[in-house]
């Protein structure tokens, strides 16, 4: 997937293009993308290409019987520095080491109530989201499981809600709801 804010010119090379999401072949591992160009010839370090984030699913063989999907996000934090124009130069995902580099994103235990005389997997959406769907789901910081970072939900056909919060950027959190509607082979029985 390509991110660009002119809707005429999604190439690389607009000055619109913002950056993109790429997906293993299974749909398991996403991963976010800044507009900068590949490592190589003429590219200077502070203009390479830096990872946003990863996004990674599970694969499970309860979802075919109803369990939810278990997806964790990992968000680098750590920067090196500011460009030419006074922003953040994220830190190159290779030298991040370890997670004390990065927010670690987990997916919200749902509860499991009956309704209607079937169980189902329920989240506290406030009124927010108003049909069930398997690609509903919250993520929350791993450290902290009542505090819900992403929000994601079915409001009707074809129209979604998406909220979020620090530490996500509305890049950041759009790429995590784009991957959770793309196909999913791991996932597809």
């Amino acid at each position: 997937y390509t991110f660009s804010i002119d809707p005429t010119d999604v190439s690389r090379t607009s000055g619109g293009y913002y950056g993109k999401l790429v997906a293993n072949f299974t749909g398991t591992k996403y991963t976010l993308l800044d507009r900068g160009p590949k490592a190589g010839p003429g590219v200077t370090l502070e203009t390479e290409r830096r990872v946003l984030g990863a996004c990674v699913y599970e694969p499970t063989v309860s979802y075919a019987s109803g369990g939810y999907r278990r997806m964790t996000a990992l968000l680098p934090n750590s920067y090196k520095g500011k460009d030419e124009n006074g922003n953040p130069i994220l830190e190159k995902w290779d030298e991040m080491q370890d997670l004390r580099n990065m927010h670690l994103l987990t997916t919200k235990i749902p509860s499991y109530k009956k309704i209607d005389g079937q169980w189902h997997y329920c989240y506290k959406w406030g009124g927010r989201v108003k049909v069930p769907s398997v690609k509903n789901f919250q993520l929350v910081l791993q450290a902290d499981q009542d505090a819900v970072v992403l929000l994601f939900g079915k409001m009707g056909k074809n129209i979604y809600a998406c909220d979020f919060t620090y530490p996500l950027s509305a890049h950041q959190a759009f790429a995590i709801a784009l991957s959770s509607i793309d196909s999913k082979l791991c996932m597809a029985f």
